[in-house]
């Protein structure tokens, strides 16, 4: 994160990371089961205003913003009847799609510049849609990464 503060209660961040989710999904039908796994990877770039309230060598904020979340991720597919089938997608798919977040956090100030902490934050986005060929056919998983995000913070003013 590279950020500036306008006041003692006012701040702008802007940054980027990397973050990931996983999921299972079964389905169920006459004479087969199909799970499907998802190890999706999430690169973050975002924009956040924060509100602060100062005490002493502490900081109490509440956040909020928006960004576009890059995703990619392969197609994980095992499949039983009769017979056990299992396919992996190499490729990876990639799509982008915009979210926004709110959440808040606390700061400690070990010295004037250098301070930890820990935020927490909510994020909605737009559905995601990866693609990918699964024995010529063409298979699609829709999905959205609205969730909890909590990170730990290591901070240095300039």
């Amino acid at each position: 994160m590279i950020g500036y503060r306008f006041s003692l209660n006012i701040a702008a961040e802007f940054g980027f990371g990397y973050f990931e989710t996983r999921g299972k999904q079964t389905y169920v039908g006459a004479g087969y089961t199909r799970r499907e796994e998802f190890d999706i990877d999430i690169l973050p770039l975002v924009f956040t205003l924060k509100g602060i309230l100062p005490y002493k060598k502490w900081e109490v904020f509440g956040l909020g913003g928006a960004g576009v979340y890059v995703v990619s991720g392969p197609f994980d597919i095992e499949s039983y009847d009769q017979f056990y089938f299992h396919y992996s997608e190499g490729d990876y798919d990639v799509d982008a799609v915009l979210g926004v977040h709110v959440g808040g956090g606390l700061h400690y100030y070990i010295t004037p510049r250098i301070f930890i902490g820990a935020e927490g934050k909510y994020l909605w986005t737009e559905k995601a849609r990866l693609r990918g060929d699964v024995s010529g056919k063409s298979m699609e998983a829709t999905f959205k990464l609205n969730g909890f995000i909590a990170s730990g913070v290591i901070g240095v003013r300039f």
